[in-house]
């Protein structure tokens, strides 16, 4: 269970960590990852609600006696609650903290970091789903199914980030 469970997390992180790489042979190169990974940096600490209102459900779900659609209903809207403020922060204060790396970031940044995270309800529930699956001990389908999100996530990258660039588009080196 635990190398099952150890693999799937591995194979997940993997992707993310290699979606810097492919945007650095985009036509914005070290500029455009460096303003991706201002906004991933930002939007991460967004992506820590779902995980952490996850592993509550999964250390909940473990044990029998809980009442766990009721403990999934908890974490679906006390993450939804926090999300949205999280997001509306984003939105209000995203450009003014990006600015705080320097007026490139806030200009170039911005829109990434909007559509990182407005893609925090995705994380949400790809999170529940997948500690249901953890909870049900089916570590060998999660393996999979990360494996298949991870590779069409950078599929996707590489084959749009050549003509469209990073959402903001318009980072140029220097």
């Amino acid at each position: 269970y635990s190398l099952w469970n150890h693999a799937s997390g591995m194979v997940g992180t993997a992707a993310l960590s290699l979606l810097p790489l492919l945007i650095l042979h985009t036509p914005g190169g070290a500029a455009a990852t460096a303003y991706f990974y201002a906004a991933f940096a930002l939007a991460s600490l967004l992506y820590v609600v779902p995980g952490s209102f996850s592993t509550a459900l999964f250390v909940e779900g473990s044990h029998p006696e809980t009442d766990y659609a009721r403990d999934v209903r908890s974490t679906v809207w006390l993450s939804l609650a926090f999300l949205a403020l999280g997001i509306v922060g984003a939105v209000l204060l995203g450009r003014f903290i990006l600015g705080l790396f320097g007026e490139a970031y806030a200009r170039e940044s911005y829109e990434t970091l909007i559509l990182l995270v407005l893609a925090s309800p995705i994380i949400l529930a790809n999170t529940v789903f997948t500690t249901d699956l953890r909870v049900a001990k089916r570590v060998k389908p999660l393996l999979l199914i990360t494996a298949i999100s991870s590779v069409a996530t950078l599929t996707v990258a590489y084959v749009l980030l050549p003509t469209t660039g990073t959402p903001a588009g318009t980072a140029h080196a220097g």
